[in-house]
């Protein structure tokens, strides 16, 4: 470990009881166990919890939030009417009515539920929600 101590400039309206009333004195630990460079500085930033301070990119994670929140919405539009279509046809209840699916049933129902299991998934490991 190599101690590094930086002078920072303290704005005038700030008191400080030191000898020089425009500086404040800041310690921290470099750990030279990791290589120099981003292994280094990411070690840093590792060890307090006030030294890393990430952008959160809000803007963009809105942007996909939205865009998935429109394809969910498409796919639960398909299989609104899906249902309904089934509704009226007695030979598709059965997709109604049941969670497995026989070799040659008609799979649409089972697709369109997998399609939209995957972007729920997706939409709610979202960190910004």
């Amino acid at each position: 470990m190599r101690e590094i101590v930086r002078y920072d400039l303290l704005p005038p309206s700030q008191s400080f009881n030191g000898p020089n009333p425009n500086t404040k004195l800041t310690k921290f630990n470099i750990d030279e166990s990791y290589p120099m460079g981003w292994p280094q500085l990411a070690a840093f930033l590792n060890s307090a919890e006030n030294h890393a301070i990430f952008r959160r990119f809000g803007t963009e994670h809105c942007c996909i939030l939205l865009h998935l929140m429109a394809e969910i919405t498409s796919i639960q539009k398909e299989l609104d009417i899906l249902d309904q279509a089934d509704a009226e046809n007695k030979d598709k209840l059965y997709r109604l009515r049941r969670n497995e699916w026989h070799e040659g049933w008609n799979t649409a129902q089972k697709d369109l539920l997998d399609k939209l299991r995957t972007k729920l998934l997706e939409y709610g490991k979202s960190d910004f929600l």
